[in-house]
């Protein structure tokens, strides 16, 4: 028993029909998918490190590093875990969150955390990276990467922040690759 079959005595009336019917059922699907990925957009978390008052936004300590963690997104976000990274891709934090972590939207809020550093440190003037993973209410994942670049006395000074691997809908990532590229040179 096949899915789709074309047998001699169907007419082309039978053969417009089932082709009809299937491209309604593409468009469906388009429809619902779309729709999902709005959804998803209009209660998007945006999680990144916060400053404190005195302008530095992480204190590093003996044994471990403390920060803050605030959302600015319109729906709630669940953090899963952060990592201290190297120009080189090192993780310096010695453990995972251990914890997780959900922050409410829309806020400036602050939940505070404490990692573990392992035995290598960050080093001064140096640019590092704090990423943090999390996921929407929806369990879509996002990853921001928070710029740090650590002081004299012990505290992290902001650089910026850039939200990575924003997740697309298959029906843009299959158009990205079919459409021609255009060369400027």
């Amino acid at each position: 028993m096949a899915l789709v079959s074309v047998r001699p005595n169907m007419t082309a009336g039978d053969l417009v029909v089932g082709i009809g019917t299937l491209a309604l059922a593409g468009f469906t699907w388009l429809v619902a998918h779309r729709t999902r990925n709005s959804i998803e957009a209009l209660d998007r978390p945006f999680i990144f490190v916060s400053r404190k008052d005195d302008d530095s936004i992480a204190r590093l300590g003996k044994r471990a590093m403390y920060f803050s963690l605030t959302n600015l997104g319109k729906g709630p976000g669940i953090v899963h875990n952060v990592e201290l990274l190297t120009p080189s891709g090192d993780n310096l934090f010695s453990g995972s969150l251990e914890n997780v972590r959900a922050i409410r939207p829309a806020t400036i809020d602050t939940v505070r955390l404490k990692m573990k550093l392992g035995t290598v440190r960050p080093v001064v003037g140096e640019e590092v990276r704090l990423r943090t993973l999390y996921r929407s209410a929806s369990n879509f994942p996002y990853t921001t990467d928070s710029y740090l670049m650590l002081g004299t006395e012990g505290d992290f000074y902001y650089r910026g922040h850039q939200r990575l691997n924003e997740e697309r809908s298959l029906l843009s990532r299959i158009w990205s690759k079919a459409k021609p590229r255009r060369d400027t040179n």
